[in-house]
């Protein structure tokens, strides 16, 4: 227990101080936890730690997107939803065709070359909202197209899982690939008309 105790205090010193060292070089503290993590990875053995991080880690970044959704202006990243899509697929198709390429080239399989071309196409959701609400830039112009173009990429990247879970697989019919595609669609429109009806009644509430 002394040791568990030891290294989660470890934990949370190297990233406090990681952080407060960087932004004192004008840097996002982001960058300093990352670093922090990097090198913590190789120090702490406790497999209780690390179960321990992962649960607080999930439950951060859960509380940042939902803070940073707060901040969001949902009607003005709307107004540049047709730029952000075009931008966001043209961006997936280009960079997936270039590294399933590469990947190729180097005498990958197609399963792992289409594995190495989806991980090269997507950015980082919560790193990219973060850095931009830092810098108060996450409802300007340049930033509201930004996290256009990350949600589209979310969304394609759920259906590239979902099929690549399939074709990894090797298992079940077209058929039940569409099934699974047709329930991610319902459920993800469920939760936004939901998110849209119950923020409605708290805005009237609280106002």
């Amino acid at each position: 227990m002394d040791t568990l105790l030891i290294e989660f205090g470890l934990v949370l010193v190297a990233g406090a101080l990681a952080g407060m060292a960087v932004r004192a070089l004008k840097l996002p503290p982001i960058l300093g936890y990352i670093f922090a993590g990097i090198f913590l990875s190789f120090v702490i053995v406790n497999q209780d730690v690390h179960t321990i991080l992962g649960f607080f880690s999930h439950l951060g970044v859960a509380f940042l997107l939902f803070m940073l959704g707060l901040e969001l202006n949902v009607r003005e990243i709307h107004e540049v939803g047709p730029v952000a899509l075009t931008t966001g697929i043209g961006q997936v198709i280009v960079t997936s065709l270039i590294g399933f390429g590469v990947a190729k080239f180097f005498g990958f399989g197609f399963i792992e070359a289409v594995y190495i071309a989806v991980a090269l196409t997507f950015s980082s959701t919560i790193i990219i909202v973060k850095l931009l609400g830092e810098k108060g830039d996450l409802n300007s112009l340049y930033g509201r197209i930004a996290v256009g173009m990350l949600i589209v990429q979310d969304l394609i990247a759920v259906i590239a899982l979902i099929v690549l879970n399939f074709l990894g697989a090797s298992v079940g019919s077209s058929s039940e690939l569409v099934k699974t595609l047709g329930v991610v669609l319902i459920m993800g429109i469920l939760l936004i008309l939901i998110a849209f009806i119950v923020g409605k009644i708290l805005s009237n509430v609280l106002m």
